[in-house]
């Protein structure tokens, strides 16, 4: 994974963050399987509320109530979690995490984020970048 992250920091300057979200691997997959998606754009949406009260964790459900996609006004909402898929990219990173993300780190790149409320962590969010990306 790092050397990749090398290669792509010479290409044209490289990126001004890496944003790493942090979250519970179970919150993860439990968000995994309540996730659908619109067929005609993509556009990703939430059928259950996700909460851990342990560690401060809402995610509330992103739903459209009256089932047109809030992009496209599509009604081909599906579910698309496949977790057993999902798992394996997760093993996956998890091996080459600690590495990745002290690279990122190191270069003074890595935006790392707590996040505790799905959509509604945004504007938090937004405003870490820009402030990195800025000092």
């Amino acid at each position: 994974m790092v050397q990749e992250a090398e290669m792509l920091e010479e290409y044209r300057g490289g990126m001004n963050a890496f944003v790493h979200l942090s979250l519970p691997e179970e919150i993860q997959v439990a968000v995994e399987e309540a996730k659908h998606a619109c067929q005609d754009c993509g556009r990703q949406y939430y059928s259950e509320s996700i909460k851990d009260i342990e560690s401060g964790i809402y995610i509330d459900q992103f739903m459209p109530a009256d089932g047109h996609c809030f992009d496209c006004g599509s009604r081909n909402i599906k579910r698309a979690g496949d977790v057993d898929s999902f798992e394996a990219l997760l093993s996956n990173y998890r091996e080459g995490k600690d590495e990745l993300l002290g690279f990122y780190e190191h270069i003074g790149l890595l935006v790392d984020f707590d996040l505790k409320k799905g959509y509604d962590d945004y504007s938090k969010l937004r405003d870490k970048i820009q402030f990195k990306i800025k000092h």
